[in-house]
């Protein structure tokens, strides 16, 4: 994918989470920490091969002012995380994220309101699997819901 963003040196400590179980996830998170660890900075990694958002909610509740959050793994996984952490409070300048594979996203569907788990990318249609109607994927996404926006089809 894209190389990872560098972590904001500024923050006092560092939860580091990889997701979903993927090397380049986990090699992302290893140069984070690293990198905090080369600056002097407390460092807390966690490591989910499925994704626990209880257990990042919880490991988010424990960080202290000046926390810096970082995430990294498959994009699905990232933007659920991602929004997870947004609902626990953390401001988007606190939050660094790598997403390392594509294919899976979270769509949402306006028709009946129900956000699905499906395989395929922004800018094609799919059908809603609760209300079967074809929906055009945005590019835009929900960071509060971690879910790209579908669209009624034309």
């Amino acid at each position: 994918m894209t190389e990872a963003p560098e972590l904001d040196i500024a923050g006092r400590e560092f939860l580091l989470i990889s997701l979903g179980g993927c090397p380049d996830g986990r090699n992302t998170v290893i140069d984070w920490a690293t990198e905090a660890i080369a600056a002097g900075r407390s460092v807390t990694v966690h490591v989910q091969d499925q994704l626990d958002l209880s257990r990042i909610e919880q490991s988010v509740a424990g960080c202290h002012t000046g926390a810096r959050i970082a995430v990294a793994g498959p994009e699905y996984d990232v933007m659920q995380a991602l929004a997870a952490i947004r609902a626990c409070g953390a401001l988007p300048c606190e939050v660094r994220s790598s997403v390392t594979s594509t294919g899976t996203i979270s769509l949402f569907c306006p028709h009946c309101a129900h956000t699905h788990r499906v395989e395929t990318r922004p800018g094609s249609a799919h059908e809603c699997p609760s209300c079967r109607l074809l929906l055009d994927i945005r590019v835009h996404r929900n960071s509060h819901h971690g879910s790209y926006l579908g669209s009624v089809a034309a």
